[in-house]
């Protein structure tokens, strides 16, 4: 039995889990604005709050472009807890919502942690996951979380949104719970300095085999260079005042790269239309044809359509990604560009 292997699925399944529940949350608004529409609704929208049900998840996830610096600082398991802590605050509060204005917070919280965790779970998988599963793993995340939307679209036609808001929360449960037991990322621990609390983790993940050590020692060495440079400019920073050193900080790779990465992902995701079409296809859809089960039929066929494209695009971009030896040296590389 593969032991390291089964260790790297368990740390995977936190990941997918938690795209289980950030899936529902993508096709959520479409049932709110669906199921509130009813006559027997107890919340009533207007045109104003109607839309800004629709739209306010995606304005709540550009705060979500600076986790990357936090997990750089304090680490991949802050940052996943937070943007699972995030995500799970939002369906609490749908659960109790007794208002729009209630709804409308809880979706802030969802769409702050759902961006946040697109990133965090992309960097656990890169960064905790052998290459030769590394790329199926990120593409089983990206499906994960359509077919969620997909079975959100259909469970709505048929459970009231606080039951699916209720069920949702137990994968983020367990999410949070298993990232108790999976160690920090060993990259990151070395990136720290903390190279035997990295030596343990990274064992953990990958086993004593040959090629694991290597990877390993790679790792250590990057890092070690890194290090020693990063001390040389530190003991040049002593004389400097304090704002010039917050603005080399601010401007340095560290800081503006995983930020303008993660403002490009959700840029690319909410300029391409795809909100507006998982939000309003059976509304589209109803103004042409005027049967809501067609209609409820076309938003099935649309969600379908979406996971098919999102796996065919994944896996034409993952396959093109390069096999480094491990994340560490991919870093290393940028920061002498």
């Amino acid at each position: 039995m593969n032991i390291p292997l089964l260790r790297q699925i368990f740390v995977v399944s936190s990941s997918i889990l938690a795209a289980i529940s950030t899936g529902g949350t993508m096709g959520l608004p479409s049932i709110l604005v669906q199921q509130l529409k009813r006559n027997d609704s107890l919340i009533q929208l207007d045109l104003d709050t109607e839309t800004w049900i629709a739209s306010i998840h995606g304005f709540a996830g550009i705060p979500s472009i600076i986790i990357a610096y936090l997990a750089q600082r304090w680490g991949r398991h802050l940052g996943f807890r937070l943007g699972c802590l995030s995500v799970l605050v939002g369906w609490i509060m749908l659960c109790f919502a007794k208002n729009a204005l209630t709804m409308i917070i809880a979706e802030i919280f969802q769409g702050a942690g759902n961006k946040s965790l697109l990133l965090l779970c992309m960097m656990i998988i890169s960064e905790m996951v052998e290459p030769r599963i590394r790329n199926q793993c990120m593409v089983l995340y990206g499906v994960t979380q359509t077919i969620f939307v997909l079975v959100v679209h259909a469970a709505g036609n048929f459970i009231h949104w606080k039951t699916i808001s209720l069920i949702m929360c137990f994968p983020l449960a367990l999410s949070i719970i298993f990232s108790f037991i999976w160690p920090e990322s060993p990259a990151w621990l070395a990136y720290r300095g903390r190279f035997e609390e990295s030596k343990k983790s990274f064992i953990w993940l990958r086993g004593k085999n040959k090629e694991s050590l290597e990877e390993m020692n790679a790792l250590f060495n990057a890092q070690r260079e890194f290090l020693r440079a990063e001390m040389t400019a530190k003991s040049a920073k002593r004389s400097t005042p304090l704002m010039r050193i917050v603005w080399k900080k601010i401007t340095s790779r560290d800081f503006y790269l995983p930020i303008f990465h993660m403002f490009v992902l959700i840029s690319c995701y909410y300029w391409s239309g795809n909100l507006t079409i998982v939000v309003y296809t059976v509304n589209i859809v109803g103004k042409v044809i005027e049967n809501s089960e067609s209609a409820f039929i076309a938003m099935i066929v649309t969600d379908m359509a979406f996971i098919i494209d999102y796996q065919v695009r994944l896996c034409a971009q993952n396959c093109r990604l390069p096999q480094w030896s491990d994340v560490c040296s991919i870093r290393a590389r940028l920061l002498q560009v």
